[in-house]
């Protein structure tokens, strides 16, 4: 896909990969919607991008809540115009204590961050593509996904089922209209 003219969101995109993948999306010609729940660091990344001659802006986003996300994409969509690209970035490890340790809170919120928040975004997406004629939905997954991580299996299920996800929706064909 050229990305030159697109407008792309990419969650959990204040540090790491999604820092990452900001900054090259924004330097093939995107304009970047920085979206993740630590301010400082979303908005640090889309100083770099303005300061790099780019587009972008940061919104505040808990990939955790329907509502965020959904109001992620209406400022997308009210800021650049549309949206063409969605990268459901946004992951976390559980970290001390191991498996099988971790209080169970933290494991829910882990499987919520890593894999619901993909497919409910990616659901919310499907709508503003329509709108644009189409586009894309990239998310990222994990070596963890077909190598087990023993200290921390649930991250392994999460990013497998986010492969899983993945391959499903690249199989389907995705209707132009709503039914």
């Amino acid at each position: 896909m050229d990305l030159a003219g697109a407008s792309a969101i990419i969650t959990g995109g204040g540090s790491g990969i999604g820092r990452a993948s900001a900054l090259a999306f924004a330097a093939a010609g995107a304009t970047v919607l920085v979206a993740d729940i630590v301010e400082a660091d979303g908005n640090e990344t889309a100083q770099l991008i303005e300061k790099d001659g780019g587009t972008a802006a940061f919104t505040r986003v808990d990939v955790t809540e329907p509502d965020d996300l959904a109001r992620m994409l209406d400022e997308a969509e009210r800021t650049f115009g549309g949206v063409d690209v969605l990268h459901n970035n946004a992951g976390i490890v559980c970290g001390e204590p191991l498996w099988p340790d971790t209080d169970p809170a933290t494991l829910m919120r882990q499987v919520t961050i890593n894999l619901a928040s993909v497919v409910v975004g990616a659901r919310l997406a499907v709508p503003y593509l329509r709108r644009r004629g189409g586009g894309a939905i990239v998310n990222t997954a994990s070596m963890a996904s077909v190598l087990p991580l023993t200290d921390e299996p649930a991250y392994s299920a999460t990013k497998a089922g986010v492969l899983m996800f993945t391959r499903t929706c690249a199989g389907m064909e995705v209707r132009t209209e709503s039914a």
